[in-house]
């Protein structure tokens, strides 16, 4: 009797494939010839190569056998025990006399080493972001066992879209310079969490985010060590605008300018830009400097916006109140979504007092001085609010 396996060393859950071979020596031929091999703990019986065989009672029948005749038999079983060794003993018998009893019995040991099922999840706290958002993940190790996990390591590099604020491990410590988080020892059903913040400083690009978990133990089940969230960042433009006043005391009659200016800040084209500038109550339009203005509405038309550009409107509007406080509001959007709304509105408040003794003449446009082009303080102004984000964002 012989018997062999296909490998010394299995891991869990994998098959193993026994050989045991029956020779006759003689001098006569073997009558009733059976092999008695059932199955140790930790093998989990699975197919057989003969029908002669029999998994419940490990009994596999061969009847005669003649002298010199050999009969094989193979058997494959998958190893449902870790971090232990098996060994499979047979026996061979039969109705005659064996004069060599030593050569009935043979046997096979199989290492097997220890075994964690590692699994990995991965979640955010929305869905769906937009550029300058702060995104939250919360990444989840659990070990299935059937035995504890040694060096656990996470790999979580974010991605350049991503960029790193905070985080906090219940095991181990996380390093965002290589992305790795090195859990450690995890026991038999235990579970570390990772919360990461992260603040995303990519837009109109799509966004994946990996994880990847490993140890030093054997991982039966490599299906679930990976997880990822795929984001889709639509485009992004931070509009600003500003609004001033050639005069901020005036009298019934006279004639003001305003400026308006708006920026795109970026990081891309804004589309659609409008801004909606409609006088109020005390006011009556006489002039703009751009065609794409529309009085009636108060709609001004300015398209699409690169990053950094700047438009500038001017409005020329005469005093038809007196005796009260008028303020101008101007509002600017676009069909790209925003990040920073708290600059998108301006507005300045003009003081008039009483009627003057004589009204202008109809042909006159007076204007008030000021000392300052109107224009170039725009300017200045979006000089000072570009430096600022600047040096807030980028």
């Amino acid at each position: 009797m012989e018997k062999g396996a296909n490998a010394a060393t299995v891991n869990y859950l994998d098959t193993v494939k026994f050989t045991l071979t029956v020779t006759n020596n003689g001098p006569d031929a073997g009558v009733n010839v059976r092999v008695t091999d059932l199955l140790p703990a930790g093998l989990q019986f699975v197919s057989v190569n003969s029908t002669d065989y029999n998994s419940t009672s490990g009994i596999w029948t061969i009847g005669e056998l003649a002298k010199g005749a050999v009969a094989t038999l193979e058997i494959i079983a998958k190893v449902v025990a870790s971090n232990t060794s098996i060994t499979n003993v047979a026996n061979v018998s039969s109705d005659i006399y064996d004069p060599d009893m030593s050569n009935n019995r043979d046997n096979v040991t199989i290492l097997v080493p220890p075994a964690a099922d590692l699994a990995i999840t991965k979640a955010a706290n929305q869905t769906s972001i937009n550029y300058w958002d702060i995104v939250k993940f919360t990444l989840v190790v659990r070990n299935a066992g059937p035995d504890p996990a040694v060096g656990v390591l996470v790999t979580d590099e974010l991605p350049s879209g991503l960029e790193f604020l905070s985080a906090i491990a219940s095991h181990g410590t996380y390093d965002p310079v290589v992305g790795l988080w090195s859990v450690g020892y995890l026991s038999v059903g235990d579970l570390a969490t990772l919360e990461i913040i992260t603040r995303v400083i990519g837009s109109n690009e799509t966004i994946d985010n990996m994880a990847n978990v490993s140890s030093s133990i054997y991982d039966p089940h490599l299906n679930n060590t990976r997880a990822n969230i795929t984001f889709n960042v639509p485009p992004a433009a931070d509009l600003a605008i500003i609004k001033v006043v050639n005069a901020t005391k005036v009298r019934y009659g006279d004639t003001v300018r305003f400026i308006i200016g708006v920026i795109n800040f970026g990081p891309d084209t804004a589309v659609n830009v409008r801004v909606t500038d409609l006088l109020p109550a005390g006011l009556r339009f006489v002039s703009a400097s751009s065609p794409s203005y529309d009085p009636v509405s108060g709609v001004w038309i300015i398209g699409n916006l690169s990053k950094g550009s700047i438009a500038t409107l001017s409005i020329i509007a005469r005093v038809v109140t007196s005796n009260k406080n008028i303020t101008n509001v101007a509002t600017v959007t676009s069909d790209i979504y925003d990040p920073d709304m708290g600059n998108n509105k301006a507005s300045v408040t003009i003081e008039v007092g009483g009627r003057p003794p004589k009204p202008p003449s109809p042909w006159e446009v007076p204007m008030q001085p000021t000392g300052v082009p109107l224009v170039l303080m725009v300017f200045a102004v979006l000089s000072i609010i570009v430096g600022f984000s600047v040096s807030r964002r980028y």
